[in-house]
Parts: C-alpha cells; structure tokens; sequence
C-alpha cells in the first residue's frame, strides 16, 4: 500500500498528541522550568501558566502615582515595554518619567527611578541601541525589559511625572498567571539607582549597591561624563565585590579596570551584544568649560555568571572625580531592599551637582578603623618589620614612604615625598575594610593601586567582662593580628582571599585591636581587604 506523505505525517502527530494525553491525563503545555533553572538560569518558576497583556496608552501630567498595570494572584511579568510621546525631541523627558514596582502587597516599591536610566540610557542622553537578555532599547526609543519578576500576592506598576508638562506614553505589560500550585520562588526583583556629580575624591569608588539576605546580583548600567582628565576613566579599579561577610564564606571579587569589568581592552567602543555593551559613547574634542569630554553608558550583565550571596553584598565601582549615574540589578528573598531615596526632578538632570550621599539610606555598617600605611613590603621579611604603628597607636606621627619605585614616583610627581600616614575613621562594611581608597596615589594606570605594600588597622572592642570569644577574620596576602598587644595570629595565603575562626581573650572595657594587612598583585588584582567579625 502506498501512502501519501503529507497522511503519514499527519498520522505521526496525532498519535504523539495522543500519547501525550494517555499519559498526562490533558494536552501538554509550555514548560519553562519546572524544578530546574528558570529563565537564564536563575529562578524556578512554574511549568504551567496562562498568558496575559496589560496595556495602558495616557497622558500623564504632574500628577501621583498612575498606575500602569495590576496582577492578582500568582505570576511572573514576562515583558515590559514603554515609550514617550516627545522622548525622540526630548530625550530628558526619560529622567521626568518616575517607574515604581510593587510585589506581594509590599508599600514600599522594589524599583524606584527614572524610566531611561533603568533601560541603560543615562543623564538625559537620546536613546540608542542596547541589545541584551534583559534590557533592550531601539533607537527610536522604545524600552523594552525581560527581566523575569515573580510574585505571589500580586504586582503593580507605576508610573509619576515629575517633569512640568503633560507626557503622552504607551506601556504594555505581558505576564504569566499560575494556577497549578503554589510559586515556590522566593527570590524577587530589585534595582537601585543612584547618581553622584562629582562622585568623591581621586579613586575612591561609587556605590552601586547593597543588600541583606540571600540572592544573586544580574548586573548593572553605568553612565559617566567625564570631567577628571587626571586619568582614563577605566584606570579605577572596576568592580570591587564584598560578599557574605557574616558568614564562614566571606569572599572578595575584585576587577582589574573599568573597561575590563565591561568586557572590552583599551578603553571602550560603541556596540551591543548579550553581555556586555556601550550604547553610546559620545567624544568631545573642545567641550565647552564645565562641560564633560566623553559622555558614555556601558552594561554588563551576567546572564551566565550570576554573583551569588547567602547573606549580605557590598557592591562598588572605582571611578574618578565625574559625573557617575548607576542602575544595579539583582534578586533577593524577602522584602525591598531600599539604599536611597529618589533624587528631585532637577538632582537627575545633566550639570547639576550631587554630592556623595546626599540621597543614601544608612549603609549596615561595623566597627570604626584607623589605617596607617603605607609601608614596604616587597618580601616576607620586610612583612616582620616591625613599624612605628606597633610602638603606639599616634594618630598624628607621619614619615616619609619607603617602598621603592612606587614611592620614588610619586615624590618625582609631587615634588614631595609619599607620608605613611594615619587615615581617621573608616567604617567597616559587612565587616570587611577596604584599605585601597586611603592610599590610592594621583599615578596614572594601574600604578595609582598599591601594591608590594602593607598598612595597620587599629579599632578598639569593648567587653564588659573577662571573656573568651571567636572571631572571624579573612585576608589574602599576608596578615598579622594583635589584641591589646599580643600577637594572637599570622597568616599567609597567596591564592585568593580566605577566612579563618579562632578564639580571642578579651579584657573587662575597651580592648586594643591592630591588624597589618599586606597588598600583593596576584589573585585578587590589588584588592586591599581584610575582614575582622566577632561572633
């Protein structure tokens, strides 16, 4: 018998759909992640789903919150997708716009920023193309979001004008509806934007982000003009990560340079592509005075490699003294996680001044050091020398640098020489210390971090009795730690940043705590950290 080929193939599908049913009890539907990875490899979310669109197309004027779209129940918005009337004339009508997120009921908005700088488009800039998993913008101005958002008890989109004239917009929202059980994720969506003009002094970092709690960071957009002309604006550090530091796992991820964290080398290019990318990067050849020489944004996401935490992440940015604007994004259970509140209308807009913290929720912070460095420390012996910080803690005493070629540069640049010095007052976060900041020198390229260093950290600890305690304590390099005076431990690890437990006598009142931390150029790239946590 011959048989047409188009009946056998008709035939061969009705029987799979037939076998699909005998053995489900219905027909099959999309499966997405049941009880594996979800989308990118970070969520699980249900297999079965309904689909569902929420649209909203009005003028909005200088009104409260409007809101855009509702979701009852259980779900995940899928897609987010908006645009501005005026936005392609008017590219600053992107920083009027006020975007405020709402999970599970919670008054307090998981996402809470102007609509541009959450698509990766900074300072008012004109739209341009940004190609990713997660963020994607046309150059005709349409913002698109695929951040997966899960919610169990509802979500609710919002959007404010902020700006002096009416705003016409278009959004859709396109969300799955779980009715097959219960959503077992508890990881929800989180952004935080901050902005800072000029951020703080030569080297010291711009704060992306921070939270408490179990979760996993997606990625960031940072925009920049570019004032400082004391260094390329990549020559600052990168990324500087400090993870789980209440925890046996504490861990430091730190980057070599900007550009490297961005994924390219020698300084960055316009493009986009799943990761990692640079929308614009605008060059001003005679800016005007006060006007900035480059005006760029830059993305990374990691799709791939999420940064992952169990208890706390302290996330920063090396940068220069520009005008910096960043959006960081991340997972966590529980509620929202606020670092500021949102900068007025006019503290979003290009030129106007900043300062450091001016919008900044108090940041968790630890016990109170004074740094004294720095010292040379090209081998393990010059680590034993003893210093003048271990004959007395005098925050006054200064004396001229010892450290070879480093020093000998800066007292060539400056006409002076380098002082090892007391820095006041620098607070621990999650209990770790970074060190770099106080030192970083005014050389130019990766020179500017030190390294073949060391310094002194002193705090005090008070008991109100005589008793034995355990402390954690985590170094790369080497390290010393002495308490009120005795040396109670010395370490080497010249591998990457580890931890250690151990006991500690304390006496009844105030108790005298120095460490000398070493710097070396190895695993972690000049990351100056140590972390001193008592349990």
């Amino acid at each position: 018998m011959v048989m047409k080929k188009n009946t056998l193939t008709t035939m061969i599908v009705t029987c799979a759909v037939l076998l699909v049913i005998a053995m489900n009890g219905k027909p099959a539907r999309a499966d997405l992640s049941e009880e594996r990875p979800g989308p990118f490899g970070i969520l699980r979310l249900p297999a079965r789903f309904e689909s569902h669109r929420a649209t909203f197309r009005q003028n909005i004027s200088r009104t409260d919150e409007t809101v855009v779209a509702e979701m009852e129940g259980e779900g995940c918005l899928r897609h987010m997708w908006l645009t501005i009337k005026s936005i392609r004339t008017q590219p600053v009508h992107g920083l009027y716009l006020t975007l405020r997120i709402y999970f599970d009921g919670n008054k307090q908005p998981y996402v809470e920023m102007p609509v541009a700088p959450f698509f990766g488009i900074h300072h008012g800039h004109e739209a341009r193309h940004l190609d990713s998993p997660y963020i994607q913008v046309t150059d005709r101005s349409g913002f698109n979001c695929y951040f997966p958002m899960p919610y169990r008890k509802g979500m609710r989109i919002t959007l404010q004008n902020d700006g002096p004239i009416e705003l016409m917009v278009w959004f859709q929202a396109d969300y799955h509806h779980y009715t097959s059980g219960p959503l077992k994720e508890d990881l929800r969506f989180q952004a935080a934007y901050r902005r800072v003009n000029p951020n703080e002094a030569y080297g010291a970092p711009h704060h992306l982000g921070h939270g408490v709690g179990r979760g996993l960071i997606i990625g960031t957009t940072i925009g920049w003009r570019v004032f400082d002309r004391r260094d390329a604006w990549y020559h600052c550090g990168g990324d500087l990560a400090l993870l789980d530091g209440n925890s046996a796992n504490a861990r430091v991820l730190s980057g070599i340079g900007g550009e490297d964290f961005f994924g390219t080398a020698w300084g960055q290019d316009v493009f986009s592509n799943r990761s990692i990318g640079t929308p614009y990067y605008d060059v001003v050849k005679k800016p005007a005075q006060g006007e900035p020489h480059i005006v760029f944004a830059a993305y990374r996401f990691f799709d791939r490699d999420p940064i992952a935490f169990s208890e706390s992440f302290n996330y920063d940015f090396g940068t220069l003294a520009n005008d910096v604007s960043s959006v960081l994004y991340w997972y966590q259970a529980g509620g929202p996680a606020r670092i500021s509140t949102l900068p007025t209308l006019e503290d979003r807009l290009a030129g106007i001044k900043v300062p450091e913290g001016k919008y900044d929720l108090p940041r968790p912070q630890g016990l109170t050091w004074q740094l004294c460095g720095p010292f040379s420390c090209e081998s393990k012996d010059e680590f034993e020398r003893s210093e003048f910080p271990e004959r007395g803690i005098d925050l006054t005493k200064t004396e001229p640098a010892d450290f070879g070629q480093y020093a000998e540069a800066v007292r060539r640049k400056f006409r002076e020489p380098m002082l090892t010095r007391w820095h006041s007052d620098i607070r621990s976060t999650f209990n770790f210390v970074d060190v770099t900041p106080s030192f970083r020198s005014g050389l130019k390229t990766n020179a500017g971090f030190p390294a073949d260093v060391s310094a002194y950290a002193a705090t005090t600890l008070h008991s109100d009795t005589h008793r034995s305690i355990q402390i954690r304590i985590g170094h790369d390099d080497w390290f010393k730690l002495w308490i009120n005076g005795e040396e109670v431990y010395s370490g080497e690890e010249l591998n990457g940043f580890q931890t250690w437990q151990m006991p500690i006598n304390l006496k009844e009142g105030d108790n005298q705590i120095l460490a000398k931390v070493a710097n070396r150029d190895n695993a972690n790239f000049r990351a100056w950290v140590f972390l001193f946590n008592p349990l």
